[in-house]
């Protein structure tokens, strides 16, 4: 258990979804979304206001549709795009999220900002391909960026993911956008407990359920490779991990209180 003394902190997040000629409308709810991200964030005595700019429809745009297609790559060898089963060789939405593919999200994203007026502290955009699936599940830029995106809102997946799963992709976002990484990251500095570092990359044993964090099971949906026995880290519930079932990744550690905290302060 921790008790801490926090100074509360307020913080603007946009939510909206962006419409291109090769993105699709998404309905999601305010409401819900903004539950799971003060779920998440309030333990760390930071509340988020949400405000809702609606569906911004940039396929009017001919840069912005140029820019769009750019993000549709050959995936050249079997890759596992979580719900929706192997691509091999197909195309794929981001086929890599870094360099040239960050710059045009960036620039799709400012695009959006600007159609719609905001001036949040943070940015979270659904950007839903509607013609090929996504490798990715969601992205920032950079750690500590103002812009986050999920790439999947789950209708008709195949693992049993819901809505409730797009929401927590967005709160895993959120987190990197206030300076949070992943638990096994070479840059974690002191995100994460000494016991829990010394722990990664081991398996991941079952263990039954407490009070504060639902079983874990750690065998792997058959069609998920990448989660066989090693979730990422020994802390695999962490908003921050990769756990097959993402709406169950639902806490913090105080040292990421600390750590998000240090972020959200100075915006």
């Amino acid at each position: 258990f921790h008790v801490v003394c926090y100074e509360p902190i307020a913080l603007s997040v946009t939510i909206g979804c962006i419409k291109t000629a090769l993105s699709r409308s998404v309905s999601y709810s305010v409401g819900a979304l903004s539950n799971v991200l003060n779920g998440a964030f309030n333990a760390a005595g930071i509340t988020i206001g949400l405000s809702d700019v609606g569906e911004i429809d940039l396929s009017g745009s001919a840069s912005i549709a140029t820019a769009d297609a750019a993000l549709r790559s050959i995936v050249p060898v079997p890759y596992y795009s979580e719900g929706f089963g192997e691509l091999r060789g197909q195309n794929a939405f981001l086929g890599n999220p870094t360099g040239a593919d960050l710059q045009t999200l960036k620039l799709i994203a400012d695009a959006a900002k600007l159609h719609a007026g905001a001036s949040a502290g943070r940015y979270l955009w659904f950007f839903v391909p509607d013609d090929v699936p996504s490798r990715f599940s969601g992205v920032v830029p950079e750690i500590g960026d103002a812009r986050g995106f999920v790439f999947k809102n789950f209708e008709g997946a195949i693992g049993g993911q819901t809505m409730a799963d797009s929401y927590a992709i967005l709160a895993h976002e959120l987190g990197h956008a206030l300076g949070l990484f992943h638990p096994d990251d070479d840059r974690i500095g002191n995100q994460l407990p000494n016991h829990l570092k010394a722990s990664l990359g081991q398996p991941v044993t079952a263990e039954p359920a407490t009070n504060t964090e639902p079983a874990i099971n750690p065998t792997p949906r058959a069609l998920d490779p990448k989660n066989v026995g090693l979730i990422m880290q020994r802390d695999p519930l962490n908003m921050m991990g990769y756990w097959p079932i993402f709406k169950e990744q639902t806490f913090l550690r105080k040292n990421q209180w600390d750590a998000v905290r240090a972020v959200a302060s100075a915006i």
